[in-house]
């Protein structure tokens, strides 16, 4: 059975609240409840609207995926299909260079991660090393593979085959084992292998 009345918090510290012939101990004891039941109720109260917004932020994430607008067709490449959304006008990374990028991953056309979850300057990129396959620097091979002859400022959505992405393993909790993803990719700099770190890079190395 549920009453369709609403009682506020204001009327459930009153039937909590403390009569002028309680004594000392008992008033401080309701005090006490009265701080413990505004933090239950404005807990319930964030969850639901944390619940409601989650709600919103993925049907926003899965339309915006939908609006994308590509210049060419899907194209194989090294065991993955890319599909360009905006073409770059600089340099290509090579094996070895340091690259820095912006990413989205999408997952039934629900974004799961991205590097872009704060925005503005908290928004960090993801550097790693091009072409480096295992151990630190690297990124998986997916992205890597369908990275190749990408051009600074393009950006790129790249469909990426289970076993080129997360493979058995998946990806918990938004990712299952055997799933294929995509991957938006956008590339920001690169910077040389053996490139002296106090000189400043070349023409069409960075968007910035």
């Amino acid at each position: 059975f549920r009453s369709n009345r609403r009682t506020s918090p204001a009327r459930l510290l009153r039937m909590n609240g403390d009569s002028s012939s309680l004594d000392n101990t008992n008033k401080n004891t309701s005090d006490i409840s009265r701080r413990k039941l505004i933090r239950t109720v404005s807990a319930a109260c964030f969850s639901v609207v944390a619940v409601e917004s989650m709600t919103r932020t993925e049907s926003a994430f899965a339309l915006s995926k939908k609006r994308i607008k590509y210049v060419t067709d899907w194209t194989d490449l090294n065991g993955v299909q890319v599909r360009e959304i905006k073409l770059g006008t600089g340099i290509v990374p090579r094996s070895g260079d340091t690259v820095a990028i912006h990413f989205s991953l999408f997952y039934n056309d629900l974004e799961v991660e991205s590097s872009r979850e704060s925005s503005g300057l908290a928004a960090s990129p993801l550097g790693f090393t091009f072409g480096t396959e295992t151990g630190a620097g690297s990124i998986i091979p997916g992205i890597r593979l369908g990275m190749e002859g990408m051009k600074v400022g393009g950006l790129r959505m790249i469909s990426i085959p289970s076993e080129l992405a997360f493979g058995k393993r998946g990806k918990k909790p938004l990712i299952p084992p055997d799933a294929d993803v995509e991957c938006a990719v956008q590339l920001l700099s690169v910077k040389r292998s053996g490139t002296n770190p106090n000189v400043s890079p070349g023409v069409g190395s960075s968007m910035f």
